[in-house]
């Protein structure tokens, strides 16, 4: 069990990072190399429709998505070494894991910086589709949500929001997780969401049209308002052509009987105004206050009192518990916006993004961080994109999937969005697309760590073992994983040529393996909590500037296969002093510098 906690607990190899980024962020000058990508231009034909021929049409299609995954890493670390604060320009990042590998990962990169969090999780039904194993035993079902959440609420801000779906069974199990994570008292109440319109019969039951939304917020979390709609503000208007705008009229009755509130006015002509029969809403020092600055007004007989209600002092409306599938999209709507995209229903059980959409207008501001570790189709990242483009904001997206679909419908969805918003038969219908860089990788899984497990055993060693075979359980145990596996779980001889470290890892679900490059350069990012601002590679030195969230400054520097002489070299103009923290791979005898390697092992084991 201690060995399987220890492996299971390991921060996990990041497999391959790639970037998507459309062409308007990209200079020109690299167009005649992305136009002799044959793999780039058939892959546009597939996403987008687009038929790319000359450099002329690149400058045309500006919200082309450029895929780094078929360039060299010379062309890919060009590209990202020309962006001044590569981090910060990052709308989004897509992972393809295990949720519990990738939330443990994020912990020292996102800590207290996500805003909103939406899960979509298996609501333990047995026949939701879900490639989680959904049939769990109940308790495993709270301790498989438990792990979860408790480190999703790790990466909230204090005024976080989290949103949960579920269903009738497990809404009582979630609500008691939350309540022991995050506490009763932050408890914002279930919002009910009308899934379908018309709901199928069962004899003797009760036909479910609804799921729930478990809403709850962190230390300090506010609801926010709704977007205010056309419809809200139809009533608005300036008839007397007021300075401050639009506005309608209001009550200045009280709904309830004020006898302290019972007192005449006086018009400026000396008109006597009789009381309400329960008074006014206010004391006669506001109400005057308020005929001073304009917000109430007489009728120009004299005879009545008019309440200007300013639209400019209107927020929004107080979201309501009940989501209208007419209003905010039904699971119909959802498999329709699926089909849009791709032709066909290619993902079992989608959410409409517009119903994720109204929960980021409640949960998140317009420069917030939302988390989505059930991410399926991408329905979360969908919604952000939109919104952005919508009201030019910067939200940024984070989605986990573990599912083989994350490459067929979750990464390609992202970046069909992005070319446009409106697509039919999996075609797009306008070029309204929007200016965006994401970022995507997939995580070493549990298995892969077992699968790269190797002991090295002295003949002395196995004599020895099969002489006392009661010994062999705890050997096993004990001594085989702190000594003679190490290198196996953490080969530091080979970060000498970092860009050729490699893994077994699974190509498929029946246990096949293949050697992987492993991503040690961005796995080191994350161990850090690095926020990278620039990344140059130059003759075989990979330089990564940025900080982490304490904000202190750190300078990472990466070689391959380069002498201490050469590295020396390569520095002699670097002002360490302007760091906080310097990081070398390999043996180095400059002064004020860490080992890449011994703080990868500390932070990758949690040593």
């Amino acid at each position: 069990e201690e060995l399987q906690k220890k492996l299971w607990e390991k921060k996990k190899f990041i497999i391959e990072t790639n970037y998507c980024i459309t062409l308007d962020k990209i200079d020109e000058e690299h167009y005649e190399q992305i136009l002799a990508c044959d793999e780039q231009l058939a892959e546009w034909k597939e996403l987008f429709d687009v038929d790319v021929q000359s450099v002329e049409d690149l400058k045309e299609e500006k919200y082309l998505v450029l895929d780094t995954k078929f360039f060299d890493v010379k062309f890919k670390y060009k590209l990202l070494s020309e962006f001044d604060n590569l981090d910060e320009d990052i709308d989004g990042v897509l992972i393809n894991s295990e949720n519990f590998g990738a939330l443990n990962l994020l912990q020292d990169r996102y800590k207290e910086q996500v805003k909103t969090v939406y899960i979509d999780p298996p609501y333990n039904t047995g026949n939701d589709g879900f490639l989680y194993n959904d049939t769990y035993q109940h308790s495993s079902w709270m301790s498989f949500m438990y792990d979860r959440l408790a480190y999703s609420k790790e990466l909230m801000t204090n005024d976080g929001i989290i949103f949960s779906s579920i269903d009738e069974y497990e809404i009582k199990s979630l609500m008691n997780i939350k309540n022991d994570i995050f506490g009763e008292n932050n408890s914002f109440g279930n919002m009910v969401w009308q899934h379908s319109i018309q709901g199928k019969g069962y004899e003797g039951k009760i036909s479910l049209h609804h799921n729930y939304i478990s809403v709850y917020g962190k230390l300090t979390s506010k609801i926010g308002m709704l977007k205010r709609t056309e419809e809200d503000n139809k009533n608005y208007s300036n008839p007397d052509n007021d300075p401050n705008g639009l506005w309608r009229t209001g009550d200045v009755r009280n709904a309830l009987d004020r006898p302290n509130l019972k007192y005449n006015i006086t018009t400026p002509s000396g008109l006597i105004i009789k009381h309400p029969d329960n008074g006014w809403r206010w004391s006669k020092e506001t109400l005057d206050e308020k005929i001073s600055t304009g917000e109430i007004k007489f009728s120009e007989d004299e005879t009545r009192i008019i309440r200007k209600i300013y639209l400019k002092n209107q927020l929004g409306r107080v979201p309501e518990s009940f989501l209208d599938g007419k209003k905010f999209g039904t699971t119909r709507d959802a498999n329709s916006e699926i089909k849009s995209l791709f032709h066909n229903v290619v993902f079992g059980t989608p959410k409409p993004s517009i119903l994720i959409n109204k929960l980021i207008q409640i949960g998140a501001n317009n420069n917030s961080v939302i988390l989505d570790y059930f991410a399926g189709s991408g329905t979360t990242g969908h919604a952000v994109i939109n919104l952005n483009r919508e009201d030019k904001g910067k939200r940024k997206y984070i989605l986990v999937e573990m599912g083989e679909y994350f490459d067929t419908v979750t990464k390609p969805r992202i970046q069909k969005v992005i070319y446009s918003d409106s697509w039919k038969d999996g075609k797009p219908t306008t070029k309204n697309g929007i200016s965006q860089i994401f970022k995507y990788f997939k995580l070493e899984s549990y298995e892969d760590t077992l699968n790269n497990l190797e002991f090295n055993r002295t003949k002395e060693q196995e004599d020895t073992l099969a002489l006392y075979p009661e010994a062999k359980d705890d050997y096993i145990l004990n001594y085989s994983l702190d000594v003679e596996s190490q290198d196996s779980l953490l080969n530091i001889d080979t970060f000498s040529t970092p860009f050729d470290y490699k893994l077994k890892i699974a190509t498929s679900s029946v246990g096949e393996t293949k050697n992987t490059a492993i991503d040690l350069v961005e796995t080191f990012n994350y161990l850090l909590g690095l926020v990278v601002e620039t990344l140059k590679l130059d003759n075989g030195f990979l330089t990564i500037k940025g900080e982490n969230l304490k904000k202190s400054k750190i300078l990472i520097i990466w070689r391959d296969n380069k002498s201490s002489d050469e590295l020396d070299s390569f520095v002699k103009d670097i002002d360490f002093d302007a760091f906080d923290e310097v990081y070398v791979n390999g043996d180095s005898h400059l002064e004020k510098v860490k080992l890449i390697e011994q703080e990868f092992k500390k932070l990758m084991f949690g040593e």
